[in-house]
């Protein structure tokens, strides 16, 4: 629950100016991590010496090295895999754990998050908290959400 701060402090140690309210600082480093994460590294604005990218490579060399090696034959194949393993993670394992124990509970899948019914969010929460820290040692904050009436009303007008 703190990658961005943690960010945030590394590229301002860096000299990078992210702004002044921590809101903007967040917004900017969000989108800076999708730029690492999911572009290409050989863009010229990915090759400036203070951009992101440069900061990033110098103050997690590691992590820069198993990103570019990942993206070396084509710097799509990073989202792909790691859009692979989030979906095996819910799909098989949180869900699959959830179906098992209970087969008739409803649940529905919106990208990295669960829907279910009022009543059941403690029992999926823990779930997913369980199998994320089995699988890959810490689980992420959570949250939830209840859908109110005006979404209803618009989903059943669809």
């Amino acid at each position: 629950g703190t990658f961005y701060e943690y960010l945030i402090t590394a590229f301002e140690k860096e000299g990078l100016n992210l702004g002044n309210k921590s809101e903007e600082k967040r917004n900017k480093v969000k989108k800076m991590a999708l730029t690492l994460l999911f572009d290409d590294d050989n863009k010229f604005y990915n090759k400036q010496q203070n951009s992101a990218s440069q900061i990033f490579k110098r103050v997690f060399p590691s992590i820069a090295n198993v990103f570019l090696y990942l993206k070396k034959e084509n710097y799509k194949d990073l989202a792909i895999i790691l859009q692979r393993i989030e979906s095996y993670l819910l799909l098989k394992n949180i869900c699959g754990r959830i179906s098992k124990e209970r087969p008739f509970l409803p649940i529905f899948t919106i990208h990295d998050s669960i829907v279910t019914t009022v009543g059941n969010e403690n029992y999926v929460q823990t779930v997913m908290k369980e199998e994320l820290e089995k699988s890959i040692g810490k689980a992420p904050q959570f949250s939830v959400e209840y859908w109110q009436n005006q979404v209803m009303e618009i989903a059943e007008a669809a």
